[in-house]
């Protein structure tokens, strides 16, 4: 008796991700990471940013083996000719973005205020909000109507901390309301 030929269960992409293009700020590991391949896997063709580029070329490399066409750039976040420079890329690449998703981020050690060195306050405010406002407005006029912008934010905007613990203000969770007004708001600005 024959055996059943085995059944290979393949991942079939969603016409609404097919050829769709995606930049992921914090994409090479983590989160920023998995979110790519997921997005590779719906057929996105991806722009990976980040700060270190050995570990972008990594998560390039694996991606691009999936058939989807990969940017890999570094960028800081924080710093707005970097991200200008990686807007500019992206629309010398694709010409436009359909997915942003601001995923760079990075957490101080949760110390009594009395602790906590401004430096590293600062370097957390300047990483994960001012970035994701940096990156969202020079990305924005890339976005076509219709596209979408994901801020992955700290836990911090919606959770409270234990006594003595500082975390980053609540202006944090705001953005949660903001990236769902942003491409209205700005929508007339870029049409």
């Amino acid at each position: 008796m024959a055996r059943p030929k085995a059944t290979v269960r393949r991942r079939r992409s969603r016409p609404g991700l097919l050829g769709r293009v995606a930049v992921i700020t914090g994409a090479s590991r983590g989160i920023g990471l998995a979110v790519a391949r997921e997005l590779a896997a719906q057929g996105c063709d991806l722009v990976l940013a980040g700060r270190q580029l050995a570990s972008l070329e990594k998560a390039g490399r694996e991606l691009t083996r999936t058939g989807v066409r990969v940017l890999v750039k570094v960028c800081d976040v924080r710093d707005p000719e970097s991200v200008e420079a990686l807007a500019a890329r992206v629309k010398e690449q694709f010409g436009r973005v359909d997915v942003l998703v601001n995923n760079a981020g990075i957490a101080h050690a949760s110390l009594p205020m009395e602790k906590l060195s401004c430096d590293d306050w600062k370097d957390v405010i300047e990483t994960n909000l001012t970035g994701m406002f940096l990156v969202t407005r020079a990305i924005l006029p890339l976005t076509r109507r219709g596209g979408t912008v994901v801020n992955n934010l700290s836990i911090a905007a919606k959770r409270v901390f234990g006594a003595g613990r500082l975390m980053p203000p609540r202006n944090t969770g705001r953005w949660v309301s903001r990236t769902r007004c942003a491409r209205s708001c700005g929508r007339g600005a870029y049409g």
